[in-house]
């Protein structure tokens, strides 16, 4: 049985969504994600050419895909060798607004071949993406000094307070989550910024391109870092801006991965739901050196109400099972060289004493090698 406040939240959230115009052949959740995850599955398992299929399936079903499965139905493509086909999907991510600059630190483009690729698109590349931005400016400047100005309120601490949480969640309430090609063009013109603005090149400049963001809720980094309370006007509160989360996932503005990080009360944010790794380091027994070779990992361990949470959510935020889960964070953990698979895993060095203790430790693990 879900808990009660659970079920409230369920309930909340599909009365507040009836305020949006959410049409059928655009709703992410019922026709984009289920074969989106099905590609991602078809990487996992080094078959491009079914991924390159579901890919084609879920772009056909929306109008604007998200730009990291172009980008990972690029790269498909890319070891394919058709490279028509990923130049079709390079030119859709300028058009997303990606900055070049940001794009080819993406390690695909390490190769040798396929920064050749770049090459040969990138007079195209450059004007479709500076198009984009040119249309979108004016709008664009406003927010972004909008979203700056929140950002830069949030990171006085010593200022700090209830009304200035609750100007900027009812600016969320309000305005909603703003677009990916809002988020790139904003990025981009930050990172160009703070380019022009120092002399040193070693500089962090604290902008590298992130496929999953979004402008808007980055806001909400801050609210549970300064501990917001549970009364019942935030807790109302916490379920508007977990209502637009979904609607966000609905219309294709925000990634799943990224959406159940933002919201308040989906426990998947919690360790819990983490595939562990663990690496041993011991200290004082050259016996078992053979524990140091290796790495372990473990899939969570969760009870029945967990789990249940999670098939009572997982279609709501457009998720995959857990055990796909598992397979992902461990490809993304260990194999993955080029995709966008956001990494979930909960990696530590555990120094443990001798033989023994290691043995206690890696009980339920299971032995990994490195395959990247």
């Amino acid at each position: 049985m879900i808990p009660l406040d659970l079920r409230f939240w369920r309930y909340f959230i599909i009365c507040f969504l009836l305020s949006f115009p959410v049409f059928a052949q655009e709703n992410f959740l019922e026709t984009y994600h289920p074969s989106r995850n099905k590609a991602e599955m078809a990487i996992v398992a080094d078959d491009y050419k079914t991924a390159k299929e579901h890919y084609t399936t879920a772009f056909n079903s929306v109008k604007n895909p998200l730009a990291k499965d172009i980008f990972n139905a690029m790269v498909c493509n890319l070891l394919l060798d058709d490279l028509e086909i990923a130049k079709k999907y390079l030119i859709k991510l300028a058009g997303k607004g990606i900055g070049e600059e940001l794009l080819l630190e993406l390690k695909i483009f390490d190769v040798d071949k396929y920064a050749s690729f770049f090459e040969k698109n990138k007079t195209l590349y450059r004007s479709v993406q500076e198009l984009t931005l040119k249309d979108e400016l004016p709008s664009l400047m406003e927010k972004k000094q909008i979203l700056q100005d929140f950002e830069n309120g949030l990171s006085q601490t010593d200022n700090i307070n209830d009304s200035t949480l609750k100007t900027i969640t009812n600016y969320i309430i309000k305005e909603g989550f703003i677009s990916e090609k809002e988020t790139f063009l904003i990025d981009n013109i930050i990172f160009k910024e703070q380019k022009d603005f120092t002399d040193d090149d070693e500089i962090n400049l604290g902008k590298k391109l992130n496929f999953v963001t979004n402008a808007t809720a980055r806001l909400l980094n801050r609210f549970t870092f300064f501990g917001r309370s549970l009364s019942k006007e935030d807790s109302i509160t916490n379920l508007q801006i977990d209502a637009l989360l979904v609607n966000a996932l609905q219309n294709g503005t925000l990634n799943p991965q990224y959406a159940i990080q933002k919201s308040f009360l989906y426990e998947l944010k919690s360790d819990f739901y983490k595939t562990e790794i663990i690496k041993l380091s011991v200290s004082n027994d050259s016996s078992c050196r053979h524990f140091l070779k290796n790495q372990y990992i473990k899939k969570p361990l969760l009870t029945q109400q967990q789990l249940a949470n999670h098939e009572e959510l997982k279609t709501i935020f457009g998720l995959e099972s857990l055990d796909e889960k598992h397979e992902k964070d461990k490809f993304a953990f260990f194999k993955n060289k080029y995709f966008i698979f956001p990494n979930t895993v909960k990696n530590e060095l555990l120094s443990v004493a001798n033989c023994e203790e290691a043995e206690r430790e890696i009980v339920g693990y299971q032995i990994i090698k490195n395959e990247k």
